[in-house]
């Protein structure tokens, strides 16, 4: 009896046993996955529990080597045994590439590592009496925005006007271009270097009323002085190299001035080619944030149109620069969502202007821009803009309301002058230093009296 109930018992399992290996089970399968983060995609591999995976062709990422697969910050290793569902991750590492330097001026070759996706720091060679022009790959300059080969590049150089008359910096590490001298040339190249010590600036009135017709300026100068090529009737070019931060006045009255190339450094400019009634075209600095009434009277100067407005542009936006509308009468007007600068007068004498729309791009308000815009009752100041010229608002007689955010760091003389029915929304409690101490006093009637202001209003900003 006992013998039948384990020949039962030992049947039973033998049976249970074929039933779960019958036909049509699949042992357990897990999935490889993989991000690639980027490059080129890798599909997913199946794998059998207990199994071994393959590894897939190498992904492609352009100016990226492959460093492999990893999990976390550990590299995966296939050959391995795959018990489980994994997801791999891609590792990359930037490429490098070598720029070999010819600089041509008696110096030895020099090789320096760009890394891709890394600022790179473009070297400037010395030469004395000659102007470093660029890095030149064949007979085109090289562009540094994006290094994406090894390669050779060679300096150019342009020989400098000697006899110029040059006053040593204080510290005698410097010059300044002071005058004329002895140079009795029309086209002139101001020298980047001399006795071995940078030109950092030309004077105030330097070249004032000169027979100069060219004048190139190095990236060693940084400011270029008041009046400095002024009234010069046959200056006719100027090219300025990057470096230079700031001119003043310093081409103001050159009436015969047609052809500029401004340098993408130029922070200030004001007044500079006021009166420069030659001037067809220009292409503004990408760094420009001060530049009150750089163009007046500019009258053949071409602008860039949109939506009824004149503007002057950058390489990169055409409507940098708010110049002034096609149509003073109308009653409304949106600035172009990529204006950063009202220029000086702008918007005066548009008498029937009743709402202007000034965009979150706009972060200069220049001197009379709104001088004389009699209809308009509201204006609100966006958060972006740090100055507001003086005068900028003169004369609004009907204005009765303008916000002021916290961003204005300066606010000009008189900014509201005549502006009788007006209250000032300030957001700050009190006015900044760089408030002009008679930025809310008005002349009105021959007497002076104080445009209404309400501090730490909330008002936007």
């Amino acid at each position: 009896m006992k013998f039948r109930v384990l020949t039962f018992i030992f049947a039973l399992a033998l049976s249970l046993a074929l039933i779960g290996c019958g036909e049509g089970d699949t042992p357990e399968s897990f999935t490889i996955t993989f991000d690639s983060k980027g490059g080129s995609a890798v599909e997913p591999i199946t794998v059998l529990d207990g199994g071994r995976a393959q590894e897939p062709a190498a992904p492609t990422k352009e100016h990226y080597d492959f460093l492999g697969w990893y999990i976390g910050a550990n590299q995966y290793t296939f050959g391995d045994t795959v018990v489980r569902d994994i997801a791999l991750t891609a590792k990359w590492a930037p490429k490098e590439y070598e720029i070999t330097f010819d600089a041509d001026n008696g110096e030895s070759s020099f090789t320096l590592i760009s890394v891709w996706g890394e600022d790179f720091t473009v070297p400037i060679p010395k030469r004395e009496g000659y102007n470093f022009l660029g890095w030149y790959q064949g007979e085109n300059e090289y562009s540094f925005d994006e290094i994406s080969e090894s390669t050779t590049l060679k300096a150019r150089w342009l020989q400098a006007s000697g006899g110029l008359a040059l006053t040593p910096s204080d510290d005698g590490k410097s010059y300044t271009v002071s005058g004329i001298g002895g140079f009795s040339g029309t086209e002139l190249i101001i020298p980047s270097y001399v006795e071995g010590k940078p030109v950092t600036a030309i004077a105030d009135n330097a070249f004032y009323k000169s027979s100069i017709t060219y004048v190139r300026i190095p990236g060693t100068v940084k400011t270029v002085g008041f009046m400095a090529f002024g009234s010069s009737a046959a200056l006719a070019e100027i090219a300025i190299d990057d470096g230079v931060t700031k001119l003043d006045s310093s081409f103001y009255g050159c009436t015969a001035l047609a052809r500029v190339t401004l340098a993408d450094t130029i922070k200030n400019m004001d007044n500079a080619f006021r009166g420069c009634t030659s001037l067809t075209s220009i292409t503004l600095p990408k760094a420009l944030e001060s530049a009150n009434n750089a163009f007046g009277d500019c009258t053949a100067l071409s602008m860039n149109e949109a939506d009824g407005g004149l503007y002057l542009g950058t390489k990169d936006n055409p409507y940098y620069m708010l110049m002034t509308l096609t149509d003073k009468t109308v009653s409304s007007f949106n600035i172009n969502k990529s204006t950063v600068i009202i220029h000086t007068a702008a918007l005066m004498d548009c008498k029937n202007l009743a709402e202007i729309g000034i965009p979150a791009s706009v972060k200069f308000i220049y001197g009379n821009a709104f001088l004389r815009c009699e209809s308009l009752t509201t204006v609100i100041i966006p958060s972006s803009v740090t100055t507001v010229a003086s005068y900028a608002f003169a004369e609004c007689t009907n204005l009765t309301t303008v916000y002021v955010p916290s961003s204005v760091e300066v606010l000009g003389y008189h900014a509201f002058d005549r502006c009788q029915k007006l209250t000032v929304y300030c957001a700050v409690s009190k006015a900044p230093d760089g408030w002009d101490g008679d930025w809310n006093m008005s002349f009105l009637d021959e007497e002076i009296v104080t445009v209404k202001v309400v501090w730490g209003s909330g008002a936007i900003g």
